[in-house]
């Protein structure tokens, strides 16, 4: 990216340099020619005079003559050494014009590198870097006790780095109308490159015995399960991802395990439940939409 400002400068500095060379060579031969036409126009009117005879008197007449013709070659030099000077002060406005375009583009050229190295970075480290995906989660009833289990997958090239999952369920049971929902954060773990390990969050809270009761006949309840994962990747980056899963599972006795379907991220947030909402889900096993 570095070559085409480069190549811009040469095509600048070049022809400026060349011009104020050719000005001053053009400049040095009329010079030259000029006063050497005016030296041979006189030494050929005093060679003349000289072979014809004539004396030439000394007398002020001719100092005079003399002084004045000094004084006429005086005043063109200076006239020449006007144009030259003004020719000087042009070149040198160009080359300085030159070298303010030249610090221009050099400046946008570093510009341009360094933000190319930047991101040639990020693509490297995305490339390389963990990416955890959640799958086959599963919410595990029993005596009013809650466990959820899930299977995490690193499917990047490096592993990710201390992954704590805060875990929220909810539960709406439709007939008895009531919601209970509890959290958990998991204690912190690392996922190898392209391995997936199994994972277990065993909810310290309880259901309530008076709503676990309606768990012994058949009844409808709705299961709502976020994970949000923390880690961080192997370049020290953190990473945060969330996970949602849902299902609507007929429910019967102390004891039920229920798959979860994995469903797009909802539009607005899930927590804490509301059984208005909730009691619009539309779920099945394996397969939820909110």
């Amino acid at each position: 990216m570095g070559g085409v400002p480069g190549g811009m400068k040469n095509r600048l500095v070049v022809p400026i340099a060349a011009a104020a060379v050719i000005s001053i060579v053009c400049l040095a031969l009329g010079v030259g020619a000029y006063l050497g036409a005016v030296s041979a126009a006189r030494l050929t009117e005093f060679t003349l005079l000289r072979d014809a005879g004539v004396a030439l008197p000394a007398s002020d007449a001719m100092r005079a003559a003399r002084d004045l013709a000094a004084q006429e070659d005086m005043a063109r030099w200076a006239l020449l050494m006007l144009a030259t000077s003004m020719i000087g002060v042009a070149v040198t406005v160009a080359g300085t014009g030159a070298v303010v375009i030249q610090i221009g583009l050099t400046r946008k050229a570093l510009d341009a590198a360094e933000s190319a190295n930047v991101t040639s970075k990020e693509i490297g480290e995305a490339q390389v870097r963990a990416y955890l995906a959640l799958s086959d989660c599963t919410v595990v009833l029993e005596h009013g006790k809650v466990k959820v289990r899930f299977k995490m997958t690193n499917a990047g090239q490096s592993p990710a780095n201390g992954i704590v999952n805060e875990v929220t369920i909810s539960i709406h049971h439709r007939n008895g109308d009531w919601s209970w929902q509890t959290s958990k954060r998991t204690s912190p773990v690392d996922i190898s490159a392209n391995r997936t390990e199994g994972m277990i969050c065993r909810s310290t809270a309880q259901i309530p015995a008076d709503h676990a009761a309606h768990f012994l006949q058949p009844s409808a309840a709705i299961i709502r399960v976020q994970c949000r994962t923390y880690y961080s990747d192997v370049f020290g980056h953190p990473q945060e991802s969330d996970w949602f899963f849902a299902t609507k599972k007929e429910l019967v006795g102390e004891k039920n395990t229920v798959k979860l379907g994995r469903i797009v991220p909802p539009s607005k947030p899930w927590f804490p439940v509301n059984a208005l909402e909730i009691s619009a889900v539309q779920a099945s096993e394996g397969d939820a939409t909110v």
